[in-house]
């Protein structure tokens, strides 16, 4: 799989070469680096690759009930808080928010602004659905971003959309063999990052931000081009394990400075470790994990327990090798409490869609709700299992790692390589590996991988960078 990820991006870097990019416009926007991200992800789709943590969720249910209108109806009083003044904007795209603090938010809201809280002002632009604390004064979005692009697709038809669509039909189908549905690309994409684009442009007149922060899913093309067209620098912040298998960090050569325009200026890491490759697109700096280093220090008196392990699912893709898996050990090991840690949106309905033997099964705790804070149980278990999650990069210190090499586990390969993670191709290496009390024998320290003194590191850089913007203003 890995092999035919990499032909797939390496093809698609040859036909974005082929392309007249710079005639495909609408107005003043450029269209091919908007929907750059998101044409790679459908021509995936199409052929039938799973794209693992990089699946698009554009497939959105959209309906005009009492509820959706009443949330609706909030969103639009959030936008009383664009009157302030702010040094930092930032904009959450994370649709998996925690009780952190005592605050409903997000790991990058929540660790910039206990960063940078005493000496700036904050600003917060929340894309997602789920509403974040009052007390953070965000503006929130996402439903008048799925409204109003569904009312513009209806009634407004681009001709610079149509001309560039057929376009990239006639040449994706000539390169590909396929054809995409354009029409969806253009409402749940095209129009949604337009949009979101002029309440960008609204919040910048007013507020007038000196930095805008965000981890980049995609479709921050347009975030970037507006604040670079008015020199305010824009940072990445890492949410995921650094990978070649993204679309988003992968260029060609020699790209235009139209395209680079698209990009961010910084991308901020959490180590140095698999930095080295992002270096030649983006001005990068180690800021450590705040949410991490204060998860670890928090259950640092947990007792590990040898005979408990953690398996962490990767969704619907590699489900029933993982159940399978989960329930060899169960067998294997009758006196070991086996947790098996669900992806979010499996909570509600998993009973549903998993084995009744796997539900019934004494030794194996499912985890369906997020009561108990996950860096307990990554304290507390001997072996954390998976195939790829960022969950088993933020064990990394505190546990020992198993990769299960099905899946999208090549993008561990670097961490196996480098004795960082133990790996096993099969059931019987799982419960061999853990019958011998294996340990990983990586020389490479965990501090090349979640950098200590994340906030001080994060208000240090966003200062130097301020500061900076300020003397050349």
């Amino acid at each position: 799989m890995n092999s035919e990820i990499q032909d797939q991006i390496r093809k698609f870097l040859d036909f974005e070469k082929s392309l007249e990019i710079e005639n495909l416009v609408q107005k003043n926007l450029s269209i091919w680096h908007i929907l750059r991200t998101a044409v790679f992800e459908e021509i995936f789709r199409e052929k039938n690759l799973s794209l693992g943590s990089q699946k698009n969720n554009d497939l959105r249910k959209f309906s005009l009930n009492l509820q959706y209108l009443y949330l609706l109806f909030r969103e639009m009083l959030s936008f009383s808080n664009i009157f302030n003044k702010a040094d930092v904007l930032l904009i959450n795209n994370d649709p998996k928010t925690k009780i952190i603090d005592g605050s409903f938010t997000t790991k990058l809201v929540w660790g910039f602004t206990k960063a940078l809280e005493s000496d700036f002002t904050i600003s917060i632009l929340n894309t997602q659905s789920v509403h974040l604390n009052p007390d953070l004064n965000s503006i929130n979005v996402s439903r008048i971003l799925s409204l109003f692009s569904r009312m513009i697709a209806i009634f407004k038809d681009l001709t610079g959309w149509k001309i560039s669509a057929n376009y990239l039909d006639k040449s994706i189908n000539k390169y590909f063999g396929i054809r995409l549905d354009w029409k969806r690309i253009y409402r749940d994409n095209f129009i949604r990052q337009v949009f979101l684009g002029y309440i960008l442009r609204l919040i910048i007149k007013i507020k007038s931000p000196k930095i805008i922060i965000f981890s980049d899913n995609g479709s921050m093309s347009l975030v970037n081009k507006i604040a670079n067209d008015r020199n305010i620098p824009t940072v990445d912040y890492q949410h995921a394990v650094l990978s070649d298998y993204y679309i988003i960090y992968n260029h060609n050569e020699g790209s235009s400075s139209l395209y680079k325009e698209h990009l961010s200026d910084y991308f901020f890491s959490w180590g140095e470790y698999r930095l080295e490759r992002y270096k030649d697109n983006y001005k990068c700096r180690v800021v450590g994990n705040a949410f991490f280093e204060e998860s670890r220090k928090e259950f640092i008196q947990v007792k590990k327990n040898q005979k408990s392990l953690l398996l962490v699912s990767d969704g619907k893709y590699t489900r029933d090798e993982l159940v399978d898996l989960a329930i060899q050990l169960s067998k294997k090991f009758k006196d070991f409490i086996i947790y098996y840690k669900l992806r979010p949106e499996e909570y509600e309905n998993w009973l549903l869609n998993y084995p009744k033997e796997f539900s019934e099964i004494s030794n194996i705790n499912v985890i369906d709700n997020d009561d108990t804070n996950l860096y307990y149980y990554l304290t507390l278990c001997s072996y954390v299992i998976g195939t790829n999650s960022t969950v088993l990069l933020e064990a990394l210190p505190i546990s020992q790692i198993i990769i299960y090499k099905i899946g999208w586990f090549f993008e561990m390969n670097d961490y196996i390589d480098d004795g960082l993670f133990l790996s096993a191709d099969s059931c019987s290496e799982v419960m061999d590996l853990i019958s011998s009390k294996k340990n990983a024998n990586g020389k490479i320290s965990s501090d090349s991988i979640f950098k200590e003194e994340s906030q001080y590191l994060t208000y240090q850089n966003v200062k130097e960078i301020l500061d900076k913007k300020s003397f050349n203003d």
